[in-house]
């Protein structure tokens, strides 16, 4: 059988008029399910950081004064108290900002997750569906993740031109640059997929619904 693109696959596996039957489908739902799942993640951390950077901010710093943020736990009922992660106050908006390291580790791990999900998982899962060599299943967005996911940890995240610099579809980061994705970057994958919805069209039977932004 020749080499097939997966997302060509996933098409034709949610046409009810495909050969390919119902197996591939529910490979697809699920991995489907799974980018659902680490795209929240994804949103849900970076807001979180977001969330944090503005409580720390509020916090006065007096000049010269090396004061500490202390990540640990206080025991109420015994009144011991212990932490296992500082950064100086003075640093939390260079370190939680847009462009800073905390949230660029976010993105990278995103990138590391969704190729971990194809490679150690769904992968094989649709070759099996359709009865061919994991080999014979191919994506171009899954191969650029894979790019971007060796650079990330072979290369501390810095885009290599072997490999994020080969990205064929996701070209997000040119060699020597750092492989900072963001919810911009979330949004393409998952729009590529056809994963992206209007609001308009969201359809819930579980009551009113509020919309917030984050």
């Amino acid at each position: 059988m020749a080499n097939r693109k997966v997302g060509e696959l996933i098409v034709i596996a949610c046409d009810t008029r495909s050969v390919h039957g119902a197996a591939a489908k529910k490979v697809a739902d699920e991995f489907f399910a799974a980018l659902n799942d680490l795209a929240g993640n994804h949103a849900m951390a970076v807001a979180g950081v977001a969330v944090t950077l503005e409580r720390l901010e509020a916090v006065p710093v007096k000049p010269g004064e090396a004061s500490m943020n202390l990540v640990g736990y206080d025991d109420p009922n015994s009144g011991s108290s212990f932490y296992w992660q500082k950064w100086p106050l003075a640093t939390i908006g260079e370190r939680l900002g847009p462009d800073g390291p905390v949230i660029r580790s976010i993105g990278q791990q995103w990138v590391v997750s969704v190729a971990t999900q194809w490679n150690d998982h769904f992968r094989q899962r649709f070759a099996d569906a359709e009865g061919v060599e994991a080999g014979e299943i191919k994506d171009p967005l899954m191969a650029d993740m894979n790019r971007m996911r060796n650079d990330v940890i072979h290369h501390r995240g810095i885009a290599t031109a072997k490999n994020t610099g080969r990205c064929e579809a996701l070209r997000w980061f040119s060699a020597g640059a750092e492989i900072h994705v963001m919810p911009v970057h979330v949004v393409e994958l998952m729009d590529r997929l056809g994963l992206v919805n209007k609001t308009s069209d969201f359809d819930s039977d579980s009551g009113p619904w509020e919309e917030s932004e984050v």
